[in-house]
Order: C-alpha cells, then sequence, then structure tokens
C-alpha cells in the first residue's frame, strides 16, 4: 500500500509542480532583490544627515568629513549587496567594493602584524593588546567575502 501510494503521488508530483507554476529560489535574484531593499534603506537613512543638529543638539558643528565618511559606509554596504548579486554570474569581475575589501583587509593583516610585534616586545598591557586583538578580529570577519547563499 505505501509503496503504491508512493508511486502515485510521485509520479504526479512533478506535473502538478509545473501546473502551479512552483519555482525554486533564483539566488541572483534573491541577492538582486537585496541589493535593492538596502538601497532603498540607504536612501532612507541618509535623509538624517540633512538634519545632523537633530541627532547631535542643537548648535552641534559637525565636520563635514565626518557626514562623508557616513555617507561613503553607507554607500559601501549597498555596493555590497550588488556585488555579492553579479558574484554568481561573474566570478572575477573587479568591483570597487571588492578592491576596497582587498586593500583594507591587507591593512588589517599588517597591523595585526605590527600587534603581535608589540605583544613580543612587551610595549603595552596585555588587556590593551586584547582589546586591540578583537577589534581586528571583528574588521577582519567583516571583510572576509561571503558566500552568495549567505
Amino acid at each position: 500500500m505505501a509503496i503504491t501510494t508512493l508511486l502515485l503521488q510521485g509520479g504526479t508530483l512533478p506535473a502538478l509542480i509545473r501546473v502551479l507554476g512552483i519555482r525554486g529560489v533564483d539566488a541572483t535574484a534573491d541577492l538582486r532583490e537585496s541589493a535593492t531593499l538596502f538601497d532603498d534603506l540607504a536612501d532612507t537613512g541618509l535623509r538624517v544627515l540633512e538634519t545632523p543638529d537633530s541627532i547631535l543638539g542643537a548648535g552641534t558643528i559637525v565636520e563635514p568629513d565626518v557626514i562623508e565618511r557616513v555617507r561613503q559606509d553607507t554607500f559601501l554596504r549597498s555596493e555590497s549587496s550588488w556585488e555579492r548579486a553579479h558574484v554568481l554570474e561573474e566570478k572575477d569581475a573587479p568591483s570597487p567594493h571588492r578592491q576596497y575589501r582587498q586593500l583594507r583587509l591587507a591593512v588589517v593583516q599588517a597591523e595585526r602584524e605590527a600587534l603581535l610585534t608589540a605583544r613580543r616586545e612587551g610595549r603595552y598591557p596585555s588587556r590593551i593588546l586584547a582589546e586591540a586583538q578583537r577589534i581586528l578580529d571583528i574588521e577582519e570577519t567583516r571583510l572576509r567575502p561571503r558566500t552568495a547563499g549567505h
């Protein structure tokens, strides 16, 4: 009985899926949708920079470089999303975000070497070195490429 049920239902399942138009997940389309969402979020989020004194307090002088840094970090997140969308199509295509990430990762790795030297030489207290190590670990994790499904 169980075999008959499996054969009957299992044999009709592909036809039913086609009739209902059920499709699997399109990873590239999902990544594009995600990138579009992050663009929309960035557009909305960046509007708060138009009135920084509403966040920091009336009369607060904000350096233009600070505003630009926040803007660029926000753009990097969107750019990263678009890069993940394109990575499935063009594995070796260089992008500004990929270049940024590779260069920043090289800087962090050089900083890690300097940290190890400072530790060997005993130039800083261990609690300060441990905190610096934690910060470098977080930065390196953030910079490592993620796979398309993550």
